[in-house]
């Protein structure tokens, strides 16, 4: 059985602190209004404290350190989201018309960790 790639930078317990947005002039990062969290496992598995689709609950996906990607199956829909690490912090890039991302920050470093 093949090990799993990890990358030590990524597999940890990220907390969301702000969320990029556009005010209608300008994109601007503001304050996180709501709580969430998002771990990146060791064996290629990110769970997200709250749902990766918009209409059911699935909070386990997959990523890709080749790609800089989290796979998300969202009932017959697949979505795909970049990820950027820059030190202690993590930038999730989901889908949007207009530019937006998360921002996290490291509160657990889990290397080697697999639950």
């Amino acid at each position: 059985m093949e090990e799993p790639q990890r990358d030590p930078d990524l597999v940890s317990k990220w907390e969301l602190i702000e969320i990029l947005q556009n005010d209608g002039s300008q994109t601007v990062y503001k304050p996180a209004a709501h709580s969430e969290t998002v771990e990146f496992r060791a064996d290629s598995r990110v769970k997200r404290s709250t749902s990766w689709c918009p209409d059911s609950k699935v909070n386990v996906a997959e990523y890709s350190s080749d790609e800089h990607k989290i796979h998300i199956g969202c009932g017959e829909e697949a979505l795909s989201m970049r990820y950027a690490i820059k030190g202690d912090l993590l930038f999730i890039y989901p889908n949007c018309i207009e530019e937006c991302a998360l921002k996290y920050r490291r509160i657990d470093h889990l290397v080697g960790f697999v639950r």
